[in-house]
Parts: C-alpha cells; sequence; structure tokens
C-alpha cells in the first residue's frame, strides 16, 4: 500500500456514513462525524423510471447508503488486510 493510501485510511477510519439531508459522506468515530466526501451530481436520478410509492429521492438515498456501506467495508477490509491502526482504533 502507498503511503498516501495509508494516510488516506488512517484520516477516513472504518466507518463511513450518509448524510441523506445534506448529501455528504462522513467519517465517523464515535459521536464524532468529519466530511469527507460532497456527493454532486443527483440531477440525471430525478429521470430514473419508478413506480409508486417509490422515489427518485428513495433511489438517491439507497444509492448514497450504498456508497457508504461499500466505502466502509473497503476500509475495514484495507486495515484487516494490513493490520494498520487508525485514528479511531489504538
Amino acid at each position: 500500500m502507498s503511503i498516501e493510501k495509508d494516510k488516506a485510511i488512517e484520516f477516513l477510519g472504518t466507518e463511513i456514513v450518509y448524510d441523506d439531508n445534506g448529501q455528504y459522506l462522513w467519517s465517523k468515530r464515535g459521536d464524532d462525524l468529519q466530511m469527507v466526501l460532497e456527493v454532486r451530481g443527483w440531477g440525471a436520478i430525478q429521470h430514473i423510471k419508478v413506480e409508486a410509492p417509490t422515489t427518485s429521492a428513495d433511489i438517491q438515498r439507497a444509492m448514497g447508503e450504498w456508497v457508504a456501506e461499500t466505502l466502509t467495508a473497503a476500509l475495514r477490509s484495507e486495515v484487516e488486510k494490513s493490520n494498520q491502526p487508525t485514528l479511531d482504533q489504538p
């Protein structure tokens, strides 16, 4: 792993959460949140054909949550492979 990737993983920790209201991804450590990514460009999602009661906002939320879950899984996998401590783990 590169030094840059190591530092990114150390900073991000092992949990990323999606904020549905602000469309941000946050690194979560206990009760502390650090914004790490602003999700932009959702405009095209409004054109996805969905059937009621599902809305394009539901699709957007699902995508944001999926990205957060995927990043969390990737971070945990990298930390486990390298036994690298993060800022939220000694």
